[in-house]
């Protein structure tokens, strides 16, 4: 159980990378190989309590992918469904670990910040990328 959480979350580094970091492909399939190998999720993968971190991350980026979802749907009733997943997906993510929390932080201010990324203030990769690295282990 634990192996397949670890992978389930490995393709969501590679797919939160494609979707909100606006990587490649290769970049992003190098970004989650490197997760998945890295020796670091070795506690996380062998032992049981190790589930929950790898479930709360999983949940943050899959949450963060669905708000990007959000940010460019264009119809009402789509972006009301939307805005019910990603919140329900944030609150999986705090329920499952409580360093989750940081989902609503996270997803808040990648919305500000995707909304003022045509005034130039800062860069939404660069931003959403060192958030993410700090907030996920």
């Amino acid at each position: 159980m634990n192996l397949a959480a670890h992978a389930a979350t490995s393709v969501a580094v590679y797919t939160t990378a494609v979707i909100i970091g606006q990587l490649g492909w290769r970049s992003a399939l190098l970004g989650g190989i490197f997760f998945a190998c890295h020796p670091v999720h070795t506690e996380s993968v062998c032992t049981i309590y190790g589930r929950a971190d790898m479930v709360a991350s999983l949940l943050q980026m899959v949450g963060l992918c669905t708000h990007q979802k959000l940010l460019h749907c264009q119809w009402a009733g789509a972006k009301a469904f939307w805005l019910l997943v990603t919140l329900a997906l944030a609150l999986a993510s705090t329920l499952a670990k409580e360093n989750g929390i940081s989902s609503f932080i996270l997803i808040a201010l990648y919305g500000i910040l995707e909304q003022r990324q045509g005034q130039g203030i800062y860069s939404v990769v660069h931003i959403t990328a060192a958030v993410s690295v700090v907030s996920l282990r």
